[in-house]
């Protein structure tokens, strides 16, 4: 595996760590940027108590003045070296959302429902295969929750989805979801149509979209660097 794809070593409490010393910054202080206690940001760096919700990743990453999509993907485990070495002591300077989020794609909640019925399984399925709740998972599916980091791997593994992709669509949403911008929760059908010849493919199949995903959002890192 070369250096461009392989996954970073580090930690994201051992990234979190490295960034708030880099700027001076005591672990009160940062907590008080992030709403968060001191007690809280020690457990984070020490990785006893990783960040599990989305609307945490995206407040310490501001707090620290770092890429959101980084730090969830360092928190789900699959970042890259090359994504950590750019970052570490850089310049750090938080760019504008319509920089990074670009037009309105499908939501988490959509690529989780395309990728449901492409694959012909059921809620009750992933609830079986998932450490989540039906009721958790069907929030999530129609918008109405964000997904936590654990929620998001474990709906990738279970259905075999790029779980980069599907981390950094869900950075996104949460960006959009404290601007106002998301799209409201679907009381019903999700927006997202499934081609009934794509449904009949599914099996071990790889989604075209979804493929695509990951590479679709390298770049978000990387501006947000």
């Amino acid at each position: 595996m070369n250096e461009v794809t392989s996954v970073s070593s580090l930690s994201a409490g051992e990234f979190i760590r490295g960034c708030r010393l880099e700027r001076g910054l005591t672990m009160t202080a940062l907590g008080s940027r992030c709403g968060m206690r001191r007690e809280r940001v020690s457990a984070l760096e020490r990785d006893a108590r990783p960040l599990h919700a989305m609307r945490d990743v995206v407040g310490m990453a501001a707090a620290l003045r770092v890429s959101p999509f980084l730090l969830a993907l360092l928190t789900a485990g699959v970042a890259r070296d090359a994504e950590v070495r750019a970052a570490v002591g850089g310049a750090y300077v938080r760019p504008s959302y319509s920089v990074s989020i670009g037009p309105m794609p499908r939501t988490f909640g959509d690529e989780m429902y395309a990728a449901r019925k492409f694959r012909g399984v059921t809620l009750a399925f992933l609830v079986g295969r998932t450490r989540v709740s039906a009721a958790e998972l069907s929030r999530v599916e129609r918008g109405a929750s964000a997904p936590s980091i654990r929620v998001v791997t474990d709906v990738a593994g279970a259905l075999d989805m790029p779980c980069r992709g599907l981390v950094m669509a869900a950075v996104r949403d949460q960006l959009r979801r404290e601007q106002g911008c998301l799209p409201a929760p679907l009381a019903g059908r999700p927006r997202v149509l499934v081609r009934p010849a794509l449904q009949q493919a599914r099996a071990s199949v790889p989604m075209p979209d979804l493929a695509e995903l990951s590479g679709e959002f390298d770049a978000a890192v990387t501006c947000w660097i």
